[in-house]
């Protein structure tokens, strides 16, 4: 998996991110019990997570997505494993293809937004925002659906979310709004809309992790 989808932060510059609205509760943080999978191995050694894993519940054969959140790119960044869902262990899973990040680094609000091609052909779109999000909308070709989330064990402020999607793939040439654009929108608990990021191009290729 990528070195941290937190580390695409530092490297390159497109997009923009609207600044959410007012702060009411969010929802409550995932629990370890939620993980599913026991990893054998520790979660990226050369940046250990901070908090609990988060269990996605996206399996692609026997392997199972987790997600947790790290400090490689300050103040919080994002990272994810493919794992055994019967031995634990690190396994070899999708990669991605293409993200979306701001070219400054918003206060709050979507942070990254990175697509997966799965081997069942559909895509795995997942990323992480800064805001009280009780849920995130993804609109398709004009269908919406809504993403699974979980908050950060550390600040329920800070929300990852992932959904799989049958679609048109973002491609690098992607960089302008168009009909087919996947669009991401953060709601509160109240239905009220938090902030939307279009799901663009922003660059090339994703650096890969090297320490497995």
């Amino acid at each position: 998996m990528i070195r941290g989808l937190s580390c695409c932060l530092v490297a390159l510059a497109l997009g923009s991110a609207v600044g959410c609205a007012n702060r009411p509760v969010p929802p409550a943080p995932a629990s370890s019990a939620d993980v599913g999978v026991t990893p054998s191995a520790a979660l990226n050694p050369s940046d250990p997570p901070d908090g609990a894993p988060i269990a996605t519940g996206v399996r692609t054969g026997d392997a199972a997505l987790l997600l947790w959140f790290d400090h490689l790119v300050k103040p919080i960044g994002m990272d994810s494993g493919w794992y055994d869902a019967h031995s634990g262990g690190r396994t070899d899973g999708p990669q991605p293809s293409m993200a979306w990040l701001p070219g400054e680094r918003p206060a709050d609000c979507f942070q990254i937004i990175v697509e997966v091609p799965m081997p069942e052909g559909d895509l795995l779109d997942l990323g992480f925002l800064i805001a009280p999000a009780a849920s995130v909308l993804m609109t398709d070709r004009g269908s919406t659906a809504q993403a699974g989330i979980a908050a950060w064990s550390r600040d329920p402020g800070v929300v990852a979310f992932w959904i799989r999607r049958h679609g048109k793939p973002v491609g690098q040439r992607d960089t302008t709004v168009t009909q087919d654009t996947p669009e991401f929108t953060a709601v509160d608990p109240h239905g009220k809309t938090l902030c939307r990021q279009a799901f663009i191009s922003a660059y090339k290729d994703i650096p890969q992790r090297q320490d497995g």
